[in-house]
Protein backbone atom coordinates (compact mmCIF):
# COMPACT_ATOMS: atom_id res chain seq x y z
CA UNK A 1 0.00 0.00 0.00
CA UNK A 2 2.63 2.28 1.16
CA UNK A 3 4.05 2.33 -2.31
CA UNK A 4 1.23 3.73 -3.84
CA UNK A 5 -0.05 6.09 -1.55
CA UNK A 6 0.86 7.52 1.72
CA UNK A 7 -1.49 8.29 4.69
CA UNK A 8 -2.68 11.04 4.62
CA UNK A 9 0.00 13.78 6.13
CA UNK A 10 -0.08 17.23 7.39
CA UNK A 11 1.31 18.70 4.23
CA UNK A 12 2.65 22.45 5.43
CA UNK A 13 2.00 25.31 3.10
CA UNK A 14 5.07 25.32 0.71
CA UNK A 15 6.57 27.40 -1.82
CA UNK A 16 5.06 24.86 -5.17
CA UNK A 17 1.84 25.68 -4.26
CA UNK A 18 2.10 29.33 -3.92
CA UNK A 19 4.03 29.14 -7.74
CA UNK A 20 1.92 26.53 -8.81
CA UNK A 21 -1.05 28.60 -7.49
CA UNK A 22 0.09 32.15 -9.19
CA UNK A 23 1.09 30.07 -12.62
CA UNK A 24 -2.58 28.64 -12.68
CA UNK A 25 -3.96 31.87 -11.80
CA UNK A 26 -1.80 33.83 -14.37
CA UNK A 27 -3.26 31.18 -16.96
CA UNK A 28 -6.71 31.81 -16.13
CA UNK A 29 -6.54 35.52 -16.50
CA UNK A 30 -5.54 35.22 -19.31
CA UNK A 31 -7.25 32.59 -20.78
CA UNK A 32 -10.88 35.04 -19.68
CA UNK A 33 -8.95 37.75 -20.61
CA UNK A 34 -7.30 40.48 -18.39
CA UNK A 35 -10.39 43.24 -18.81
CA UNK A 36 -13.03 40.28 -18.63
CA UNK A 37 -12.04 39.98 -15.00
CA UNK A 38 -13.36 43.21 -13.80
CA UNK A 39 -16.45 43.30 -12.03
CA UNK A 40 -18.12 45.82 -14.86
CA UNK A 41 -17.10 44.43 -18.00
CA UNK A 42 -20.10 42.31 -19.42
CA UNK A 43 -20.02 43.05 -23.10
CA UNK A 44 -18.51 39.76 -23.10
CA UNK A 45 -21.84 38.10 -21.85
CA UNK A 46 -23.91 38.76 -24.27
CA UNK A 47 -24.41 35.92 -26.07
CA UNK A 48 -25.07 31.80 -25.16
CA UNK A 49 -25.37 29.65 -21.90
CA UNK A 50 -23.14 32.40 -20.14
CA UNK A 51 -25.14 35.33 -21.53
CA UNK A 52 -28.43 33.85 -20.14
CA UNK A 53 -26.80 33.40 -16.67
CA UNK A 54 -25.54 37.23 -16.59
CA UNK A 55 -28.90 38.34 -17.52
CA UNK A 56 -30.09 35.83 -14.88
CA UNK A 57 -27.99 37.05 -12.06
CA UNK A 58 -28.83 40.62 -13.10
CA UNK A 59 -32.69 40.02 -12.31
CA UNK A 60 -31.78 38.66 -8.93
CA UNK A 61 -29.54 40.74 -7.82
CA UNK A 62 -32.67 43.43 -8.43
CA UNK A 63 -34.94 40.86 -6.89
CA UNK A 64 -36.39 42.16 -2.94
CA UNK A 65 -34.37 41.54 -0.55
CA UNK A 66 -36.95 39.09 1.86
CA UNK A 67 -37.96 36.75 -0.04
CA UNK A 68 -38.79 33.24 0.25
CA UNK A 69 -37.01 31.00 -1.62
CA UNK A 70 -34.18 32.83 -1.15
CA UNK A 71 -33.40 32.45 -4.79
CA UNK A 72 -36.28 33.39 -6.28
CA UNK A 73 -36.21 35.33 -9.26
CA UNK A 74 -39.62 36.81 -9.59
CA UNK A 75 -38.96 39.14 -12.72
CA UNK A 76 -37.58 36.43 -14.73
CA UNK A 77 -40.22 34.03 -16.35
CA UNK A 78 -43.29 35.24 -14.94
CA UNK A 79 -45.21 31.95 -13.69
CA UNK A 80 -42.20 29.75 -13.95
CA UNK A 81 -41.20 30.00 -10.33
CA UNK A 82 -37.33 30.67 -11.47
CA UNK A 83 -34.88 29.84 -9.13
CA UNK A 84 -31.09 30.41 -9.08
CA UNK A 85 -30.09 26.97 -9.69
CA UNK A 86 -32.27 26.54 -12.31
CA UNK A 87 -31.16 29.92 -14.22
CA UNK A 88 -28.30 31.98 -12.98
CA UNK A 89 -26.46 28.29 -11.70
CA UNK A 90 -23.76 29.54 -9.24
CA UNK A 91 -25.99 30.18 -6.34
CA UNK A 92 -22.58 29.97 -3.99
CA UNK A 93 -21.62 33.43 -5.27
CA UNK A 94 -25.06 34.63 -6.69
CA UNK A 95 -26.42 34.93 -3.24
CA UNK A 96 -24.20 36.61 -1.05
CA UNK A 97 -23.36 39.18 -3.87
CA UNK A 98 -26.49 40.55 -4.41
CA UNK A 99 -26.98 41.94 -0.99
CA UNK A 100 -23.21 43.52 -1.68
CA UNK A 101 -23.50 44.88 -5.29
CA UNK A 102 -27.65 45.91 -5.10
CA UNK A 103 -26.76 49.45 -4.89
CA UNK A 104 -24.01 49.48 -6.95
CA UNK A 105 -24.81 51.25 -10.53
CA UNK A 106 -25.24 49.51 -14.01
CA UNK A 107 -23.86 45.78 -14.53
CA UNK A 108 -21.92 44.22 -12.34
CA UNK A 109 -20.51 40.06 -13.36
CA UNK A 110 -18.87 37.72 -11.08
CA UNK A 111 -18.41 35.28 -14.21
CA UNK A 112 -14.95 36.37 -15.28
CA UNK A 113 -13.57 36.01 -11.63
CA UNK A 114 -15.09 32.80 -10.78
CA UNK A 115 -13.58 31.53 -13.88
CA UNK A 116 -9.78 32.82 -12.57
CA UNK A 117 -10.43 31.24 -9.19
CA UNK A 118 -11.44 28.15 -10.64
CA UNK A 119 -8.22 27.90 -12.57
CA UNK A 120 -6.11 28.71 -9.39
CA UNK A 121 -8.53 26.32 -7.42
CA UNK A 122 -7.91 23.41 -10.18
CA UNK A 123 -4.45 23.50 -9.26
CA UNK A 124 -4.39 23.86 -5.48
CA UNK A 125 -6.45 20.91 -5.26
CA UNK A 126 -4.55 18.99 -7.73
CA UNK A 127 -0.97 19.32 -6.17
CA UNK A 128 -2.32 18.09 -2.84
CA UNK A 129 -3.73 15.27 -4.50
CA UNK A 130 -0.22 14.31 -6.03
CA UNK A 131 0.98 14.93 -2.49
CA UNK A 132 -0.84 12.05 -1.13
CA UNK A 133 1.34 10.03 -4.13
CA UNK A 134 5.27 9.55 -3.37
CA UNK A 135 5.36 12.32 -5.75
CA UNK A 136 8.53 14.94 -5.57
CA UNK A 137 7.92 18.56 -5.31
CA UNK A 138 8.64 19.03 -8.99
CA UNK A 139 6.58 16.23 -10.18
CA UNK A 140 3.86 17.52 -7.84
CA UNK A 141 3.71 20.94 -9.93
CA UNK A 142 3.47 19.64 -13.58
CA UNK A 143 0.94 17.41 -12.38
CA UNK A 144 -1.23 20.47 -11.00
CA UNK A 145 -0.44 21.76 -14.30
CA UNK A 146 -1.48 19.16 -16.25
CA UNK A 147 -4.82 19.43 -14.57
CA UNK A 148 -5.04 22.84 -15.30
CA UNK A 149 -4.70 22.02 -19.19
CA UNK A 150 -7.06 19.15 -18.90
CA UNK A 151 -9.38 19.46 -21.88
CA UNK A 152 -12.79 18.33 -20.34
CA UNK A 153 -12.26 21.80 -17.89
CA UNK A 154 -11.43 24.07 -20.88
CA UNK A 155 -13.70 22.88 -23.31
CA UNK A 156 -16.15 23.04 -20.64
CA UNK A 157 -15.49 26.80 -20.13
CA UNK A 158 -15.36 27.66 -24.35
CA UNK A 159 -19.14 25.93 -23.89
CA UNK A 160 -19.82 29.24 -21.90
CA UNK A 161 -20.40 26.84 -18.45
CA UNK A 162 -17.96 28.83 -15.63
CA UNK A 163 -20.16 26.90 -13.19
CA UNK A 164 -20.27 23.44 -14.41
CA UNK A 165 -16.28 24.13 -15.07
CA UNK A 166 -15.79 23.49 -11.60
CA UNK A 167 -14.14 20.85 -11.35
CA UNK A 168 -12.04 21.41 -8.43
CA UNK A 169 -14.97 20.42 -6.82
CA UNK A 170 -14.79 17.01 -8.25
CA UNK A 171 -10.67 17.23 -7.72
CA UNK A 172 -11.44 18.15 -3.89
CA UNK A 173 -14.08 14.83 -3.89
CA UNK A 174 -11.57 12.53 -4.82
CA UNK A 175 -8.73 14.42 -2.78
CA UNK A 176 -11.31 13.66 0.23
CA UNK A 177 -11.77 9.90 -0.93
CA UNK A 178 -8.14 9.35 -0.05
CA UNK A 179 -7.04 11.37 2.43
CA UNK A 180 -10.14 12.21 4.65
CA UNK A 181 -11.58 10.42 7.72
CA UNK A 182 -14.15 12.77 8.69
CA UNK A 183 -17.77 13.42 7.88
CA UNK A 184 -17.92 17.10 8.14
CA UNK A 185 -15.70 18.03 5.41
CA UNK A 186 -18.19 15.71 3.25
CA UNK A 187 -21.21 17.77 4.24
CA UNK A 188 -19.37 21.28 2.96
CA UNK A 189 -18.82 20.18 -0.02
CA UNK A 190 -21.88 18.09 -0.74
CA UNK A 191 -23.88 21.20 -0.08
CA UNK A 192 -21.44 23.46 -1.84
CA UNK A 193 -21.80 21.72 -4.92
CA UNK A 194 -25.60 21.39 -5.14
CA UNK A 195 -24.93 25.47 -4.83
CA UNK A 196 -22.81 25.40 -7.59
CA UNK A 197 -23.54 22.81 -10.06
CA UNK A 198 -26.42 19.84 -10.03
CA UNK A 199 -24.17 17.66 -12.14
CA UNK A 200 -20.99 17.88 -10.29
CA UNK A 201 -23.47 17.46 -6.76
CA UNK A 202 -24.35 14.32 -8.60
CA UNK A 203 -20.92 12.92 -9.13
CA UNK A 204 -19.70 13.51 -5.77
CA UNK A 205 -22.81 12.36 -3.57
CA UNK A 206 -21.45 8.73 -5.76
CA UNK A 207 -17.61 9.38 -4.66
CA UNK A 208 -19.65 10.64 -1.28
CA UNK A 209 -21.36 7.19 -1.25
CA UNK A 210 -17.96 5.27 -1.67
CA UNK A 211 -15.79 6.85 0.96
CA UNK A 212 -18.46 5.35 3.42
CA UNK A 213 -18.30 2.45 2.11
CA UNK A 214 -15.05 2.38 2.18
CA UNK A 215 -14.16 4.10 5.77
CA UNK A 216 -16.94 1.96 7.59
CA UNK A 217 -16.84 -1.33 5.81
CA UNK A 218 -14.31 -2.34 3.58
CA UNK A 219 -11.47 -1.06 5.49
CA UNK A 220 -12.69 -2.18 8.60
CA UNK A 221 -12.81 -6.30 7.12
CA UNK A 222 -9.50 -5.80 5.67
CA UNK A 223 -8.24 -5.48 9.16
CA UNK A 224 -10.59 -8.45 10.36
CA UNK A 225 -13.30 -6.07 12.53
CA UNK A 226 -16.70 -5.45 12.18
CA UNK A 227 -18.45 -3.07 9.58
CA UNK A 228 -19.62 -0.04 11.52
CA UNK A 229 -23.02 -0.21 10.80
CA UNK A 230 -24.01 2.69 13.20
CA UNK A 231 -21.36 4.97 11.66
CA UNK A 232 -22.32 4.35 7.92
CA UNK A 233 -26.10 4.92 9.62
CA UNK A 234 -25.70 7.82 11.14
CA UNK A 235 -23.38 9.54 8.25
CA UNK A 236 -25.89 8.40 5.58
CA UNK A 237 -28.93 10.08 7.48
CA UNK A 238 -26.81 13.15 8.34
CA UNK A 239 -25.80 13.96 4.90
CA UNK A 240 -29.44 13.26 3.09
CA UNK A 241 -30.50 15.97 5.89
CA UNK A 242 -27.89 17.89 4.27
CA UNK A 243 -28.55 17.43 1.17
CA UNK A 244 -32.44 17.92 1.44
CA UNK A 245 -32.55 21.17 3.48
CA UNK A 246 -29.83 22.34 0.80
CA UNK A 247 -32.86 21.76 -1.68
CA UNK A 248 -35.22 23.31 -0.48
CA UNK A 249 -32.83 26.66 0.38
CA UNK A 250 -32.10 26.79 -3.06
CA UNK A 251 -35.66 26.62 -3.95
CA UNK A 252 -35.28 23.69 -6.02
CA UNK A 253 -38.75 22.11 -4.40
CA UNK A 254 -40.77 25.25 -5.72
CA UNK A 255 -40.55 24.75 -9.35
CA UNK A 256 -43.82 25.72 -11.23
CA UNK A 257 -45.16 22.61 -14.13
CA UNK A 258 -43.11 19.80 -14.89
CA UNK A 259 -39.25 19.20 -15.16
CA UNK A 260 -37.59 16.32 -16.90
CA UNK A 261 -34.84 15.50 -19.16
CA UNK A 262 -35.06 15.69 -22.89
CA UNK A 263 -33.85 13.67 -25.55
CA UNK A 264 -31.02 10.90 -25.77
CA UNK A 265 -27.83 12.17 -24.83
CA UNK A 266 -25.09 9.28 -25.18
CA UNK A 267 -21.56 8.64 -24.78
CA UNK A 268 -19.18 7.74 -27.64
CA UNK A 269 -17.18 5.10 -26.09
CA UNK A 270 -14.00 7.26 -28.45
CA UNK A 271 -14.94 9.66 -26.70
CA UNK A 272 -11.58 9.33 -24.42
CA UNK A 273 -9.39 9.41 -26.88
CA UNK A 274 -11.09 11.31 -30.01
CA UNK A 275 -10.27 15.11 -30.11
CA UNK A 276 -13.18 16.35 -32.15
CA UNK A 277 -15.67 18.27 -31.22
CA UNK A 278 -17.43 19.12 -34.22
CA UNK A 279 -17.26 18.75 -38.17
CA UNK A 280 -14.53 21.14 -38.28
CA UNK A 281 -12.74 21.30 -34.93
CA UNK A 282 -10.67 19.09 -33.25
CA UNK A 283 -8.57 19.77 -30.12
CA UNK A 284 -5.38 18.12 -31.01
CA UNK A 285 -3.03 19.13 -33.47
CA UNK A 286 -2.04 15.09 -33.89
CA UNK A 287 -5.45 13.13 -33.43
CA UNK A 288 -7.33 15.78 -35.53
CA UNK A 289 -4.97 14.50 -38.60
CA UNK A 290 -5.90 11.02 -37.96
CA UNK A 291 -7.27 9.62 -40.86
CA UNK A 292 -9.92 7.51 -38.96
CA UNK A 293 -10.78 10.74 -36.69
CA UNK A 294 -10.65 13.35 -39.65
CA UNK A 295 -12.69 11.50 -42.23
CA UNK A 296 -15.65 10.13 -39.87
CA UNK A 297 -18.96 11.80 -38.83
CA UNK A 298 -19.97 13.24 -35.76
CA UNK A 299 -23.12 11.95 -33.85
CA UNK A 300 -24.93 15.21 -32.77
CA UNK A 301 -24.59 14.80 -29.37
CA UNK A 302 -20.77 13.85 -29.50
CA UNK A 303 -20.18 17.81 -29.03
CA UNK A 304 -21.70 17.83 -25.27
CA UNK A 305 -20.21 14.08 -24.91
CA UNK A 306 -16.65 15.70 -25.47
CA UNK A 307 -14.46 13.98 -22.90
CA UNK A 308 -10.92 13.80 -24.82
CA UNK A 309 -8.31 12.98 -22.29
CA UNK A 310 -5.15 14.64 -24.17
CA UNK A 311 -1.86 13.09 -25.61
CA UNK A 312 -0.32 13.11 -22.83
CA UNK A 313 -2.89 11.04 -20.60
CA UNK A 314 -3.50 8.65 -23.52
CA UNK A 315 -0.05 7.78 -24.47
CA UNK A 316 0.35 6.48 -21.04
CA UNK A 317 -2.48 4.42 -20.63
CA UNK A 318 -0.43 1.48 -21.01
CA UNK A 319 1.73 2.06 -18.44
CA UNK A 320 -0.97 2.83 -16.10
CA UNK A 321 -2.29 -0.37 -16.57
CA UNK A 322 0.91 -2.01 -16.08
CA UNK A 323 1.26 -0.19 -12.97
CA UNK A 324 -2.75 -1.16 -11.89
CA UNK A 325 -1.65 -4.82 -12.27
CA UNK A 326 1.70 -4.55 -10.47
CA UNK A 327 0.47 -3.36 -7.72
CA UNK A 328 -3.12 -5.10 -7.76
CA UNK A 329 -3.43 -6.26 -4.35
CA UNK A 330 -3.17 -2.45 -2.83
CA UNK A 331 -5.45 -1.33 -5.25
CA UNK A 332 -8.26 -3.39 -4.96
CA UNK A 333 -8.40 -2.38 -1.34
CA UNK A 334 -7.89 1.09 -1.45
CA UNK A 335 -10.05 1.96 -4.95
CA UNK A 336 -12.50 -0.97 -5.22
CA UNK A 337 -15.70 0.95 -4.07
CA UNK A 338 -14.22 4.14 -6.02
CA UNK A 339 -13.48 2.69 -9.16
CA UNK A 340 -17.08 0.45 -8.77
CA UNK A 341 -18.90 3.92 -8.73
CA UNK A 342 -17.08 6.17 -11.30
CA UNK A 343 -17.45 2.64 -13.43
CA UNK A 344 -21.33 3.34 -12.87
CA UNK A 345 -20.88 6.93 -13.65
CA UNK A 346 -19.31 5.93 -16.99
CA UNK A 347 -22.25 3.36 -17.83
CA UNK A 348 -24.64 6.06 -17.10
CA UNK A 349 -22.91 8.19 -19.83
CA UNK A 350 -22.74 5.61 -22.53
CA UNK A 351 -26.18 4.35 -21.94
CA UNK A 352 -27.23 1.01 -22.83
CA UNK A 353 -27.34 2.02 -26.81
CA UNK A 354 -23.65 1.60 -26.70
CA UNK A 355 -21.64 3.54 -29.62
CA UNK A 356 -18.76 2.87 -30.42
CA UNK A 357 -17.38 5.16 -33.26
CA UNK A 358 -19.83 4.62 -35.77
CA UNK A 359 -21.30 1.08 -34.57
CA UNK A 360 -23.93 0.34 -32.22
CA UNK A 361 -25.22 -2.21 -30.32
CA UNK A 362 -27.89 -2.09 -27.66
CA UNK A 363 -28.85 -4.16 -24.60
CA UNK A 364 -31.11 -4.12 -21.92
CA UNK A 365 -32.05 -2.46 -19.29
CA UNK A 366 -35.82 -1.64 -17.38
CA UNK A 367 -37.70 1.34 -18.39
CA UNK A 368 -37.42 2.38 -14.69
CA UNK A 369 -33.93 2.71 -14.90
CA UNK A 370 -33.72 4.38 -18.69
CA UNK A 371 -36.33 6.76 -17.14
CA UNK A 372 -34.51 8.16 -14.07
CA UNK A 373 -30.82 8.15 -16.73
CA UNK A 374 -33.29 10.50 -18.32
CA UNK A 375 -33.85 12.95 -15.12
CA UNK A 376 -29.85 14.32 -15.94
CA UNK A 377 -30.21 15.61 -19.53
CA UNK A 378 -26.51 15.74 -20.55
CA UNK A 379 -25.38 12.71 -19.39
CA UNK A 380 -22.15 12.52 -21.08
CA UNK A 381 -21.13 14.44 -18.16
CA UNK A 382 -20.80 11.70 -16.03
CA UNK A 383 -17.59 10.57 -17.52
CA UNK A 384 -15.47 13.41 -16.01
CA UNK A 385 -14.64 11.36 -13.19
CA UNK A 386 -13.28 8.56 -15.19
CA UNK A 387 -11.11 10.96 -17.19
CA UNK A 388 -10.17 12.61 -14.16
CA UNK A 389 -8.76 9.17 -12.75
CA UNK A 390 -7.37 8.67 -15.64
CA UNK A 391 -5.22 11.36 -15.95
CA UNK A 392 -4.46 11.65 -12.48
CA UNK A 393 -3.47 7.57 -12.49
CA UNK A 394 -1.32 7.91 -15.66
CA UNK A 395 0.60 10.74 -14.15
CA UNK A 396 1.52 9.25 -11.03
CA UNK A 397 2.47 5.82 -12.77
CA UNK A 398 4.94 8.09 -15.10
CA UNK A 399 6.59 9.69 -12.04
CA UNK A 400 6.90 6.34 -10.92
CA UNK A 401 9.08 5.40 -13.66
CA UNK A 402 10.85 8.33 -13.85
CA UNK A 403 12.49 8.19 -10.55
CA UNK A 404 14.16 5.30 -11.76
CA UNK A 405 16.34 8.38 -14.08
CA UNK A 406 18.67 10.66 -12.43
CA UNK A 407 16.89 13.47 -11.03
CA UNK A 408 17.65 16.39 -13.69
CA UNK A 409 16.71 14.20 -16.62
CA UNK A 410 13.69 12.89 -14.90
CA UNK A 411 12.39 16.89 -14.64
CA UNK A 412 13.46 17.76 -18.06
CA UNK A 413 11.94 14.50 -19.47
CA UNK A 414 8.47 15.73 -17.18
CA UNK A 415 8.57 19.14 -18.55
CA UNK A 416 9.31 18.33 -21.89
CA UNK A 417 5.75 15.67 -21.81
CA UNK A 418 3.89 18.45 -20.06
CA UNK A 419 4.95 21.05 -22.72
CA UNK A 420 4.75 18.75 -25.88
CA UNK A 421 0.27 17.99 -24.17
CA UNK A 422 0.26 21.66 -24.58
CA UNK A 423 1.38 22.79 -28.02
CA UNK A 424 -0.65 19.33 -29.22
CA UNK A 425 -4.04 20.80 -26.99
CA UNK A 426 -3.48 24.77 -28.48
CA UNK A 427 -6.04 24.21 -31.08
CA UNK A 428 -8.49 23.09 -28.39
CA UNK A 429 -7.19 26.36 -25.71
CA UNK A 430 -7.62 28.79 -28.49
CA UNK A 431 -10.45 27.57 -29.63
CA UNK A 432 -11.96 27.64 -25.92
CA UNK A 433 -10.21 30.82 -25.09
CA UNK A 434 -11.35 32.84 -28.11
CA UNK A 435 -15.39 31.41 -27.13
CA UNK A 436 -15.04 32.39 -24.02
CA UNK A 437 -13.32 35.84 -23.67
CA UNK A 438 -14.34 37.79 -27.02
CA UNK A 439 -16.58 40.61 -27.02
CA UNK A 440 -19.65 40.57 -28.96
CA UNK A 441 -21.90 43.41 -30.48
CA UNK A 442 -25.38 41.41 -31.52
CA UNK A 443 -26.99 42.60 -34.91
CA UNK A 444 -30.24 42.34 -32.62
CA UNK A 445 -30.04 44.67 -29.77
CA UNK A 446 -32.83 46.67 -28.40
CA UNK A 447 -30.91 49.89 -29.32
CA UNK A 448 -33.78 52.53 -30.32
CA UNK A 449 -34.79 55.32 -28.36
CA UNK A 450 -38.53 54.37 -29.02
CA UNK A 451 -37.97 51.75 -26.24
CA UNK A 452 -37.59 54.72 -23.71
CA UNK A 453 -40.95 55.78 -24.76
CA UNK A 454 -42.68 52.43 -24.60
CA UNK A 455 -41.21 51.29 -21.36
CA UNK A 456 -41.77 54.95 -19.26
CA UNK A 457 -45.09 53.61 -18.47
CA UNK A 458 -44.73 49.76 -18.85
CA UNK A 459 -42.90 47.14 -16.83
CA UNK A 460 -43.70 43.90 -18.69
CA UNK A 461 -42.85 42.18 -21.58
CA UNK A 462 -44.57 39.06 -23.40
CA UNK A 463 -42.82 36.35 -25.46
CA UNK A 464 -45.72 35.37 -28.28
CA UNK A 465 -45.71 32.59 -28.82
CA UNK A 466 -43.40 32.45 -24.71
CA UNK A 467 -40.95 29.46 -25.40
CA UNK A 468 -39.22 26.62 -24.27
CA UNK A 469 -35.92 26.49 -25.31
CA UNK A 470 -35.58 22.97 -24.27
CA UNK A 471 -38.24 22.02 -27.14
CA UNK A 472 -38.04 22.83 -30.77
CA UNK A 473 -40.91 24.84 -32.02
CA UNK A 474 -43.49 23.25 -34.36
CA UNK A 475 -43.78 26.61 -35.99
CA UNK A 476 -40.85 26.50 -38.72
CA UNK A 477 -41.23 30.39 -38.28
CA UNK A 478 -41.26 30.76 -34.75
CA UNK A 479 -37.76 28.34 -34.73
CA UNK A 480 -36.64 30.88 -36.76
CA UNK A 481 -36.76 33.59 -34.57
CA UNK A 482 -35.58 31.61 -31.99
CA UNK A 483 -32.80 30.41 -33.94
CA UNK A 484 -31.98 34.03 -34.85
CA UNK A 485 -31.18 34.73 -31.62
CA UNK A 486 -33.74 37.39 -30.89
CA UNK A 487 -34.85 35.97 -27.49
CA UNK A 488 -31.42 36.54 -25.83
CA UNK A 489 -31.35 40.37 -27.00
CA UNK A 490 -34.95 41.06 -25.26
CA UNK A 491 -33.83 39.11 -22.14
CA UNK A 492 -30.36 41.08 -21.89
CA UNK A 493 -32.31 44.24 -22.37
CA UNK A 494 -35.03 43.44 -19.86
CA UNK A 495 -32.75 41.95 -17.19
CA UNK A 496 -30.63 45.42 -17.13
CA UNK A 497 -33.97 47.34 -17.33
CA UNK A 498 -35.53 45.15 -14.57
CA UNK A 499 -38.40 44.44 -17.09
CA UNK A 500 -40.80 41.43 -16.22
CA UNK A 501 -40.50 38.81 -18.54
CA UNK A 502 -42.94 35.81 -19.42
CA UNK A 503 -40.14 33.64 -20.28
CA UNK A 504 -36.95 32.04 -18.65
CA UNK A 505 -34.02 30.09 -20.25
CA UNK A 506 -34.08 27.00 -18.05
CA UNK A 507 -31.21 23.57 -18.10
CA UNK A 508 -34.22 21.54 -18.94
CA UNK A 509 -37.90 21.70 -20.34
CA UNK A 510 -40.70 22.78 -17.91
CA UNK A 511 -43.50 20.47 -19.93
CA UNK A 512 -46.65 21.99 -21.01
CA UNK A 513 -46.12 25.60 -18.69
CA UNK A 514 -44.72 27.77 -22.03
CA UNK A 515 -48.20 26.26 -24.17
CA UNK A 516 -49.82 27.31 -20.80
CA UNK A 517 -48.37 30.94 -21.13
CA UNK A 518 -48.78 31.46 -24.59
CA UNK A 519 -52.33 30.43 -24.36
CA UNK A 520 -53.29 32.83 -21.61
CA UNK A 521 -51.57 35.67 -23.92
CA UNK A 522 -53.19 34.83 -27.07
CA UNK A 523 -56.35 34.79 -25.38
CA UNK A 524 -56.04 38.12 -24.02
CA UNK A 525 -55.09 39.41 -27.23
CA UNK A 526 -58.13 37.74 -28.83
CA UNK A 527 -60.52 39.28 -26.56
CA UNK A 528 -58.77 42.41 -27.01
CA UNK A 529 -58.57 42.12 -22.92
CA UNK A 530 -54.99 43.50 -23.30
CA UNK A 531 -53.23 43.27 -19.71
CA UNK A 532 -51.80 47.44 -18.34
CA UNK A 533 -48.16 47.89 -18.83
CA UNK A 534 -47.46 44.57 -21.05
CA UNK A 535 -45.13 44.93 -23.82
CA UNK A 536 -46.58 42.11 -26.39
CA UNK A 537 -43.49 41.07 -28.81
CA UNK A 538 -44.09 38.71 -31.43
CA UNK A 539 -42.33 36.18 -32.71
CA UNK A 540 -43.51 35.96 -36.45
CA UNK A 541 -44.90 39.04 -38.62
CA UNK A 542 -48.17 36.71 -39.64
CA UNK A 543 -49.84 36.19 -36.12
CA UNK A 544 -48.67 39.98 -35.19
CA UNK A 545 -50.32 40.83 -38.32
CA UNK A 546 -53.66 39.14 -37.65
CA UNK A 547 -53.56 40.64 -33.63
CA UNK A 548 -53.35 44.09 -35.23
CA UNK A 549 -55.85 43.68 -37.53
CA UNK A 550 -58.39 41.95 -35.08
CA UNK A 551 -57.54 45.14 -32.78
CA UNK A 552 -58.95 47.44 -35.42
CA UNK A 553 -58.18 51.01 -34.12
CA UNK A 554 -57.14 50.38 -30.75
CA UNK A 555 -54.54 48.25 -31.64
CA UNK A 556 -50.97 50.36 -30.47
CA UNK A 557 -48.93 48.42 -32.75
CA UNK A 558 -45.20 49.15 -33.99
CA UNK A 559 -41.99 47.62 -35.06
CA UNK A 560 -38.99 49.03 -33.41
CA UNK A 561 -35.68 47.62 -34.22
CA UNK A 562 -37.48 45.00 -36.34
CA UNK A 563 -39.29 44.00 -33.29
CA UNK A 564 -42.88 43.29 -33.82
CA UNK A 565 -44.81 44.57 -30.70
CA UNK A 566 -48.29 45.17 -29.49
CA UNK A 567 -48.17 47.76 -26.27
CA UNK A 568 -50.98 47.32 -23.46
CA UNK A 569 -52.59 49.83 -21.96
CA UNK A 570 -50.24 52.44 -19.81
CA UNK A 571 -49.59 51.17 -16.34
CA UNK A 572 -49.57 54.71 -14.70
CA UNK A 573 -47.87 52.77 -11.09
CA UNK A 574 -44.82 51.62 -12.70
CA UNK A 575 -42.20 54.05 -14.12
CA UNK A 576 -39.40 52.14 -16.19
CA UNK A 577 -36.56 54.17 -17.63
CA UNK A 578 -33.07 53.74 -18.72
Amino acid sequence: MSRILESPPKIPWRIERWLVCLVALGFGIWFIGPGNVLPTSTAWLKQGDIGTQQAAWQYFRNSPLVQWPVTAIPQYGEGWGTVVPGSAGNALTAIPLKYVTRWLPGEFQYFGLWIALSFLLQAYVGIRIFGKFRLNSSQRILGALLLVLSPVFLFRLGMSHPDLASHWLLLLALLLFVAESRHWPWLALLSGALFVALYLFAMIFGVWVAWLIQRNIVDRVLVRRPPDWGAITRNSAVGLVTVLASLWFLGFFSFAGDTKGTGFFRLNVLALVNPDFSGNDSYSLIGGRVPYIQNRQLFAEEGEGFAYLGTLSIAVIPLLCWAVFRHRVAVVRRFTTLGVVVALFAAMAVSNRVVIGRSEFTYWLPDLIVEMRQVFRATTRFIWPLSYLLIIGGWVALCHLSNSLKPRLAVTLLSLALVLHAVDSSPGIAWAHERISARRESPNALVSPEWNRVFAQRSSIALVPTIDLQIDSDDKAVQAWIDSGRWIDVLNFASVRDVALNFAYQGRPRGTLADRITELNRRDLSSGSLKPGVVYVFSTESEWEQVRTALGSDALASIIDGYHVILGPENSGASQSE
